[in-house]
């Protein structure tokens, strides 16, 4: 009887760990000085990205699923930390904050 039960808890362990999808956040970030100007903070991503200036205040999401989209948001702020958060893939060199006209 002690064996069915160890088989019987080590098959439902086994089926909730594959049920249980993964979920890893990637992120990139950090800090910009526009002096006059704004910024704006871009990224090249896929799967719900997120995109926060200063870096803990949310501004906006995307839903890029599994296709690498561009995306940009655009703030009123001259200097500031910034983040983006993906549960998907983040290209590192398509993903940071610029300035841009006043």
């Amino acid at each position: 009887m002690k064996t069915r039960a160890t088989v019987w808890l080590v098959l439902v362990t086994l089926v909730i760990l594959i049920a249980t999808p993964a979920y890893a956040l990637v992120e990139d970030s950090g800090s910009i000085n526009c002096g006059g100007n704004y910024v704006a903070v871009r990224s090249y991503s896929t799967g719900e990205t997120k995109h926060y200036a200063p870096s803990t205040t949310w501004l906006q999401t995307y839903q890029n699923f599994g296709s690498w989209i561009q995306r940009t948001t655009t703030t009123f702020l001259n200097n500031t930390s910034w983040r983006v958060t993906t549960n998907g893939s983040l290209n590192d060199s398509g993903t940071y904050a610029f300035c841009w006209g006043n």
